[in-house]
């Protein structure tokens, strides 16, 4: 037994006594004195009794001699420690320091050199940027078209801006030619004057001669436009194998037999430029034309006798 636990009881024993003290005090008039007599023998009796079981000094071990309040104390201070740690306030965070603005450049001669902010960039001017060109500036296109109530009806467009010229080439798949959409620009889409063009070198026959009906123009508005009712797609499903056709069709044929002229991109990339040529619709047959549109175009003649 401990020298605290020894105390402990002690206490314990005097207070007890002193509640039986107290309990007795009212009845002490009425209780004779032989009684209070033997009452004191018997308390007089348990404190010898405690102090007999009491443990002397010599009889502790060293390590009960230790403090009683030792451990007590150490783990009351470890807590009142962690209890300040967790009250502190946290450190607040350092401010981001401002950048220091650059030094202004300055010339030999003192003057402060001011930079011009970089114009902003949109999409179209990039475009703009990229346009070739004009392919087709010299070209004389006096009596060219053949424009009509009909014609502005079902051919003509509005002219295509950037947007419309990049959605109908997603849609279709090619990139068309510069020089197609330079004369779209100027006329989109409609019926021709100029609408006869040699099959081959020597032509002489007329049936040596393609006869068109004029040019889609880029868009959707129009019936006969590219991305039309009656467009490219539509008339390109009724030519026989028209499957193994890699192209655009961009009018129509009605000499010397029912056909198409079509951008044909076989021979080149699909961003490429494509050749032109008249495809037959009953065997499918593909013939050759021009390299490109642009030789295309400067060749058509209002009459197979002007060549």
């Amino acid at each position: 037994m401990g020298i605290f636990d020894w105390f402990k009881r002690k206490k314990k024993a005097e207070e007890n006594e002193a509640q039986e003290v107290q309990a007795r005090q009212p009845q002490e008039e009425n209780i004779p004195s032989d009684s209070l007599e033997d009452v004191e023998k018997v308390s007089g009796g348990i404190n010898d009794a405690a102090e007999m079981n009491a443990p002397s000094e010599e009889n502790i071990s060293p390590d009960e001699q230790k403090t009683p309040d030792e451990e007590t104390v150490q783990a009351e201070a470890v807590s009142k420690e962690e209890a300040s740690e967790g009250n502190e306030p946290e450190a607040a965070e350092p401010e981001a320091a401002e950048p220091e603005a650059a030094a202004p450049e300055v010339t030999e001669d003192g003057a402060i050199v001011i930079e011009e902010e970089a114009p902003e960039v949109f999409e179209a001017d990039v475009i703009l940027e990229a346009e070739p060109d004009p392919m087709l500036s010299d070209m004389d296109f006096t009596d060219f078209w053949h424009d009509t109530k009909e014609s502005e009806r079902r051919h003509i467009s509005s002219a295509p801006d950037w947007r419309i010229i990049r959605d109908v080439e997603e849609e279709l798949g090619y990139k068309l030619p510069a020089s197609y959409i330079e004369l779209m620009k100027n006329h989109n889409g409609g019926l021709v004057n100029r609408c006869w063009f040699p099959l081959s070198g020597d032509a002489k026959e007329f049936s040596d001669f393609v006869q068109i009906t004029g040019f889609f123009g880029i868009g959707r508005e129009a019936p006969y436009s590219l991305l039309g009712r009656f467009g490219s797609r539509f008339l390109l499903e009724g030519i026989k194998n028209h499957e193994e056709i890699q192209g655009i069709a961009i009018s129509n044929v009605i000499s010397p037999a029912r056909g198409l002229i079509i951008l044909d991109y076989s021979e080149c990339r699909k961003d490429g430029e494509p050749r032109v040529c008249c495809v037959d619709y009953e065997n499918g047959e593909v013939k050759p034309l021009a390299k490109s549109f642009e030789a295309f175009a400067r060749g058509l003649k209002a009459s197979c006798a002007d060549y």
